[in-house]
């Protein structure tokens, strides 16, 4: 087999090699204390030495042709699970390396909450063609189907008004939905399945449900709304002001708009009619940099997200509808 090898460091060291030979004559002083002459005599030479480190080139996790190997000989898929949690950048770098990768015969599954369709399309257009996308989109109906599946199984009926509320509350969020539904059981005291079917109809309970939820949720929505406007370590207090701004756009916006994503000229025409003194330029710089900063502030998954192909802004959880209608929040630019 044919192996090329790549020069990956050198070190160089220097010593001293030689020989020293001495001739001590004296007499004895002090005890514990030798006086005396001595004479010294010897050579020395100085040396060095260069070692090379090697590696097999092209046999590393920075070759993308040894990756793909890899992976194709060990006979397994690639899946790339939760990718909304990824740095844009990252989106980047990947979109750019799966293109290759797609060509060495490689092909990975992406999992993932994103808006825009064919987002990776948008970061590489050579992947145009080659990838396709599931939309997974929950209606309405089939959030009603699945809490009468949970009905059958406890043998139990909610009221049809509450299960609209329900279904509203859950905004297309089939996560959400579950947890508003076994908050609901709880303050029912609904644990088990019901020997004869049981009638839930309590609305006060189901405000109980909320409000829990929204406790639950509270430290989130506190890190989106107060940490964010405090910007990086090193934005100044003017870029600290966009900051908030946008954060405060995102949270006035009505609940459609939000649904259906902001476009940059409507953002900033919120931001605008908030702050006549907003620079758009200072705008479009910080939404450049607002998904990144959501993840240094521990916010994971981001809450709100700029795609700067597209240029919209979105949002990418939709329980912050939930929490900034039940969860009586309080927000920086209020005081």
């Amino acid at each position: 087999r044919l192996e090329v090898y790549q020069e990956t460091g050198k070190e160089v060291g220097s010593g001293r090699e030689g020989s020293v030979e001495a001739n001590l004559t004296g007499s004895v002083g002090v005890p514990m204390v030798f006086k005396g002459e001595a004479e010294l005599a010897g050579s020395a030479t100085i040396s060095s030495e260069q070692k090379t480190s090697l590696r097999l080139f092209g046999q590393d996790v920075d070759d993308l042709s040894f990756v793909a190997k890899a992976i194709l000989d060990s006979g397994k898929k690639v899946i790339l699970e939760d990718f909304h949690y990824v740095t844009e950048e990252d989106k980047k770098g990947i979109a750019e390396d799966l293109k290759t990768l797609l060509e060495y015969g490689v092909s990975l599954i992406i999992v993932g909450t994103w808006h825009e369709q064919f987002m990776l399309v948008g970061y590489n257009g050579d992947l145009n063609g080659r990838i396709d996308e599931i939309d997974l989109v929950w209606q309405d109906e089939e959030l009603k189907r699945i809490i009468e599946l949970g009905e059958q199984a406890l043998n139990i009926k909610i009221f049809p008004d509450l299960v609209d509320q329900i279904i509203k509350d859950a905004n297309g969020s089939v996560g959400l939905l579950q947890r508003i539904l076994e908050n609901y059981c709880i303050e029912e005291g609904c644990y088990e399945t019901k020997q004869e079917l049981t009638h839930l109809q309590d609305q006060s309970k189901l405000e109980k449900a909320r409000k829990k939820i929204c406790q639950q949720e509270a430290n989130r929505y506190r890190l989106f709304g107060w940490t964010v406007p405090e910007g990086f370590p090193n934005s100044n207090p003017a870029t600290k002001k966009v900051y908030m701004r946008i954060i405060q756009a995102c949270i006035e916006a009505p609940e459609l708009e939000l649904l259906a994503g902001l476009t940059l000229s409507s953002l900033e025409e919120k931001i605008v009619r908030i702050d006549r003194n907003a620079n758009r330029k200072s705008i479009r710089e910080a939404l450049l940099k607002i998904d990144r900063l959501q993840n240094e502030k521990n916010i994971n998954p981001i809450i709100a997200t700029y795609n700067p192909v597209t240029k919209m802004f979105h949002l990418a959880d939709r329980e912050l509808l939930f929490y900034r209608k039940y969860g009586g929040p309080k927000w920086p630019w209020e005081d």
